[in-house]
């Protein structure tokens, strides 16, 4: 399949974009690899709630199809975005398409979905399987159930940062990702979503997203 779009000349500020398609996958990979070392460190399975038996497939098919509808909504949000922005959003435009945009460009849509695939497992393993859901049985319930929400998704919103705005909203999906667990108590629900989405936003940015707005 042809590249996604023309690939820019790199520069000593943006990474090439095949150099950010292998350390991605190695970081994003790494991230199911350490959360579970951490899990068995601690004695807790980030991937509990995936069980690999007969009578667990229909609720894994369930739980699939609700993480793709899910990804509606956030899809939505990103043309919105893009289209009408206000306030902070309009720094955040500007970041993803000065800094964020050149390091996917060039990148075939195969990769891009590999990538997506690859951060949707290890992001939600480490962020949703283990934090999310240890916190939640450390604290205990009720209470654990929200704070461990919070915490999840203010850490992967820091582990975004790029700016305040960009920090809000990767918080806001971590939310949104959380409450997703939350609701159908089955990992594969928000690692469905995120990857999805993920892959959803990197073909928009790179073949859709409109012109910069001044």
């Amino acid at each position: 399949m042809n590249n996604v779009e023309e690939p820019r000349p790199p520069n000593e500020e943006t990474p090439r974009p095949q150099d950010v398609f292998r350390i991605g996958i190695l970081l994003e990979g790494g991230m199911a690899v350490l959360a579970g070392v951490i899990g068995w460190m601690v004695g807790f399975d980030p991937t509990e709630t995936i069980r690999l038996e007969y009578d667990a497939l229909a609720d894994h098919a369930r739980a699939i199809g609700w993480g793709l509808a899910a990804v509606a909504p956030l899809a939505v949000w990103v043309w919105l975005i893009d289209n009408y922005p206000i306030g902070r959003l309009r720094e955040f435009n500007r970041l993803v398409d000065e800094r964020v945009r050149p390091m996917f460009a060039g990148l075939t849509a195969e990769q891009l979905a590999l990538l997506a695939t690859t951060a949707g497992i290890g992001e939600e393993v480490l962020f949703r399987g283990l934090l999310q859901a240890g916190l939640t049985e450390w604290i205990g319930p009720p209470l654990g159930m929200w704070i461990a929400l919070a915490a999840a998704s203010v850490v992967f919103g820091l582990c975004h940062y790029i700016s305040a705005a960009y920090f809000l909203l990767t918080a806001l999906i971590g939310v949104y990702l959380g409450a997703l667990f939350l609701w159908t108590g089955n990992l594969l629900a928000p690692i469905t979503t995120h990857a999805v989405y993920d892959f959803f936003a990197l073909l928009y940015l790179l073949r859709w997203k409109s012109a910069p707005k001044p």
